[in-house]
């Protein structure tokens, strides 16, 4: 991988890539996987406590399923080619036993990123909880956006967050990393 049109060529003709996150890739690498995407190719992310928000939104735009994951700390990012071939980012070195590894790393998932929009419909500035209006409780914890204002009561919002789920009784955002006014 350390020519970067040898892993062009393998994500042209890949039918699905596994990326693991630990830091921003290299741009070059972004750019093909963004392509590989638009080309069909089945792409899932998995993060650990990476929370650049408007990164992570830029690959769920483009259709990328995200995960956090409870990742080793010290682990590199890593790039697997349909469950074949699997490289450390940015150095390039084959993993071995790639099949392996990434039904390891699938097994580590712990939650689900997902985007839900809805109005505001209470916002409790001291626990930095928002809740949308829905059939069942939506609660957003918006703790992780920084300065971020909150928003209004009667706000239509756009939020990506990591979804936790409460049972049958309803939804949490544990940790938003990006929200929009649509």
């Amino acid at each position: 991988m350390n020519d970067r049109f040898l892993l062009a060529k393998r994500l042209a003709q890949a039918k699905s890539a596994l990326v693991v996150l630990q830091d921003r890739l290299p741009e070059h690498l972004r750019t093909e996987l963004l392509q590989a995407r638009q080309r069909g190719v089945e792409v899932e992310v998995l993060f650990r406590r990476f929370r650049e928000g408007t990164y992570l939104n830029d690959l769920y735009q483009a259709g990328m399923r995200l995960f956090e994951t409870a990742l080793p700390e010290h682990e590199p990012s890593q790039l697997f080619v349909d469950q074949r071939e699997g490289y450390a980012v940015p150095s390039g070195t084959a993993i071995e036993g790639a099949f392996s590894r990434i039904c390891e790393l699938l097994w580590r998932r712990i939650a689900v990123v997902m985007k839900t929009r809805g109005r505001v419909k209470k916002v409790f500035p001291q626990d930095f909880l928002v809740e949308l209006e829905a059939g069942k409780p939506v609660f957003i914890n918006i703790r992780g956006l920084g300065t971020v204002p909150l928003p209004k009561e009667g706000e239509a919002i756009t939020v990506l967050g990591v979804a936790d789920f409460l049972g049958m009784r309803g939804m949490a955002l544990t940790w938003t990393l990006h929200i929009s006014s649509p």
